[in-house]
């Protein structure tokens, strides 16, 4: 099943997701599972690598091409409450 979203777009919407999770102090896996269940939620099912400095995510789109993109995490704060939004 997937989307009327394209790919482009759903990668954007979950590397943004995983960014402001390390961005304000969220850790690794839970960066990994959010953008993973962003992926989810349209229908995809989404590879992730997340570093405190690097996020790699990959999903295999509906005409079976392999699409994918890497967000460098430049800086870094502790601001839970924005955790917590997301």
């Amino acid at each position: 099943m997937t989307s009327n979203i394209s790919e482009s777009k759903v990668l954007e919407l979950a590397s943004y997701t995983g960014r402001m999770i390390l961005q304000n102090g969220g850790e690794v896996y839970r960066a990994e599972d959010v953008i993973e269940r962003v992926g989810r939620h349209f229908g995809y099912t989404i590879d992730t690598f997340v570093t405190l400095t690097c996020i790699v995510v990959s999903l295999k789109g509906s005409d079976e091409k392999y699409y994918s993109q890497v967000t460098r995490i430049k800086s870094r704060d502790l601001n839970l409450n924005k955790i917590h939004e997301i």
